[in-house]
């Protein structure tokens, strides 16, 4: 078997390229608004935090009972050699490494258990980061799950590969009013108000779940050619608030559970494939303030397993093409 270590792994992420998302929603309930100044604003968001991380043990009792429920499904066709889609099933209930980047503090706590493995993590911006012109320009946390799976078969394998995870938590953004007249404020960098009347802020939160096949086999490993956007790259959720004249603020209780999938990959005999399942937050605030809270109470990230369904057969031998494609 082909040895990773997770020194050598994170090493070798350092070189990825990133994938976008793709446009598909997730789901959030309890959608509360707030308006007023920068303090009143605050102190209503954060009640309504509390009182969401209150309410998780119970909603969580919910998602365990569906996740429990797949997976002893999925890890009976396992076990039986049931015939599926593709011929076998091989079901990777334990991820080997779960990582946050580029921002390790994000992530308040984790655990590697089989069909629940789990973390904690909490993203917060209150204060705008700007490129080299003075404009707000985005931030990205990501936590991520790794499993790694090998083609013992002797054979060279197709696979279809899919991912089961789970999220629960609440998130927040509010954008504050502010007078516009000072000449370094970042909306408008040396522009000045004359009658000191315009006051705006923004604050934006963009959530997907993303999945990547890496081919360990490769040197140096390579990732899968993307698919179908739509079962890679599911957008969660959304949010974006300015507002002229007044603060104005939105906070929501989160759920959600999702399959991402990618199908026919190759893999050669002895091959090592390794899935990442991560979990994006894109914010960015300009007198602003946004919140992605799955720490608090109950709320997580469950990453439950990733079943991996092949079929094996003979080397595959790619046929020429002469004079463009076949139809």
């Amino acid at each position: 078997m082909q040895k990773i270590t997770v020194s050598q792994f994170k090493r070798a992420l350092a070189a990825r390229k990133k994938i976008g998302a793709g446009p598909v929603t997730g789901q959030s309930t309890g959608v509360r608004h707030a308006k007023g100044d920068e303090l009143e604003m605050r102190r209503m968001l954060d009640e309504q935090r509390v009182d969401a991380a209150r309410e998780s043990s119970k909603l969580q009792e919910t998602f365990r009972l569906a996740a429990q429920s797949r997976y002893e499904a999925v890890k009976y066709l396992g076990a039986s050699g049931a015939k599926v889609h593709l011929g076998n099933i091989g079901l990777l209930d334990k991820p080997f490494l779960i990582w946050a980047t580029p921002h390790a503090n994000i992530l308040d706590d984790s655990s590697i258990e089989r069909g629940r493995s789990w973390a904690k993590i909490n993203v917060e911006q209150s204060t705008a980061v700007h490129d080299e012109d003075g404009y707000p320009i985005d931030s990205l946390d990501r936590l991520t799950f790794y499993y790694l799976w090998e083609n013992e078969t002797g054979y060279t394998v197709v696979v279809d590969v899919s991912a089961y995870t789970t999220l629960w938590g609440f998130w927040q953004g509010a954008a504050f009013f502010y007078h516009t007249g000072h000449p370094t404020h970042a909306g408008h960098p040396g522009a000045d108000d004359p009658d000191e009347s315009g006051r705006y802020g923004s604050a934006h939160l963009d959530l997907s779940a993303n999945l990547a096949l890496y081919e360990w086999w490769n040197e140096p490993p390579t990732i899968a050619p993307l698919q179908n956007s739509p079962d890679q790259h599911t957008r969660i959720g959304f949010l974006d608030r300015g507002w002229r004249g007044w603060g104005d603020g939105t906070s929501s209780t989160m759920f959600a559970g999702f399959v991402l999938e990618q199908n026919l990959v190759v893999i050669p005999p002895g091959g090592v494939l390794v899935t990442e399942v991560s979990l994006d937050v894109v914010h960015r605030v300009d007198h602003g303030h946004v919140l992605a809270d799955f720490s608090s109470g109950d709320f997580q990230v469950t990453s439950h397993w990733v079943q991996v369904e092949y079929v094996a057969g003979p080397e595959l031998t790619p046929t020429p093409v002469v004079g463009g494609l076949h139809p």
